[in-house]
């Protein structure tokens, strides 16, 4: 299902939830038939255009920002991926992922520095990550991005974070990233989601690097038999007697 065909789907629930609510307080007031269904119908047409207004403003507003910039191609996508190969073993690369999409829980929500779309500046500051599948045999992760609106989690989350490793050899993994926006009518990116598969995938690339080689220093600079143990206090006296 397409972006534009769920956001439908998901306004057309909206409304059919809510009218048939009405409808219930209709037959609880004792109202005839035709008036009930009169009214609900006023009340179906008035929570769609509600619903709607919102997310297909927000829509004419990326449009708007595209047309503007001249930048619609594929790095805009509301998808967006990154593929990265890190230098672990599967398991370890699958706990460092896992250590990756916790550093997003917390964080400032990205707002496109843009004009026109500087309401983003006025909802909830920061995100939540919501893991919905952590799958270490089959090398699958879900998680979720979401706000907080007084204090309540939403629902609904704004952006979906899909990951999938694989085991190349014994000691490399490949990561494939996938960040994608989930709000109401979201055609373009405008950085959010290019901002998160970076993140991860910077993440990834540094802390593989490190643990690589702190993992080196261990095997290589620790003495490892008697004359390693020896040798800086051999070294220590030639350096006393050659003083004296």
């Amino acid at each position: 299902m397409t972006q534009t065909n769920r956001s439908i789907t998901m306004v057309a629930g909206f409304t059919a939830l809510v009218s048939f609510f009405f409808y219930m307080l209709m037959i609880a007031f004792r109202l005839e038939l035709d008036q009930r269904l009169l009214y609900t119908v006023i009340c179906a047409a008035l929570t769609a255009a509600l619903a709607a207004t919102g997310p297909i403003a927000r829509s004419y507003l990326q449009q708007r920002t595209m047309l503007d910039k001249k930048q619609a191609d594929d790095s805009l996508d509301s998808r967006q991926q990154r593929t990265v190969e890190i230098d672990l073993p599967f398991n370890a690369a699958f706990d460092l992922t896992l250590d990756a999409l916790e550093t997003l829980d917390g964080q400032n929500v990205p707002v496109p520095d843009d004009p026109l779309l500087r309401l983003e500046s006025l909802l909830a500051k920061k995100q939540y990550l919501r893991l919905y599948e952590t799958d270490r045999e089959m090398g699958s992760i879900r998680a979720g991005l979401y706000i907080k609106t007084l204090g309540i989690p939403d629902p609904v989350d704004f952006s979906r974070i899909e990951i999938r490793l694989q085991r190349l050899d014994a000691d490399t993994t490949l990561i494939r990233i996938d960040s994608k926006g989930n709000a109401l009518f979201e055609n373009y990116d405008l950085g959010k989601n290019l901002h998160y598969v970076k993140l991860l995938a910077q993440y990834l690339r540094r802390e593989s690097h490190v643990i690589n080689a702190e993992s080196h220093l261990a095997e290589t600079d620790l003495p490892t038999t008697k004359a390693d143990f020896a040798e800086p206090q051999n070294r220590a006296n030639n350096t006393q007697s050659s003083t004296s």
